[in-house]
């Protein structure tokens, strides 16, 4: 049987297989009125097509107070 041993994670350490994503860097703005902040554009994916484009963004969110008045409702397509 294979020992699997735990090693800290690092962008360079995982570099061979992919790109390590955090909520650090400058690439972050408020969204939803103030309540969430988006980290935006945060790694690189490879898509085809002719307007083929992967954006990955995570998202930090505040929690909001109950109960809960809807001020703004977004959709998309």
């Amino acid at each position: 049987m294979s020992r699997i041993v735990a090693q800290p994670l690092s962008r360079e350490n995982f570099a061979p297989f992919g790109d390590v994503i955090d909520m650090g860097g400058d690439n972050r703005y408020p969204i939803n009125g103030g309540k969430a902040i988006r980290y935006h554009d945060l790694a690189t994916a490879e898509a085809a097509g002719p307007n083929a484009r992967v954006l990955i963004s995570m998202v930090r969110g505040k929690p909001y107070e109950m109960p809960l008045k809807l001020t703004m409702v977004e959709r998309h397509p």
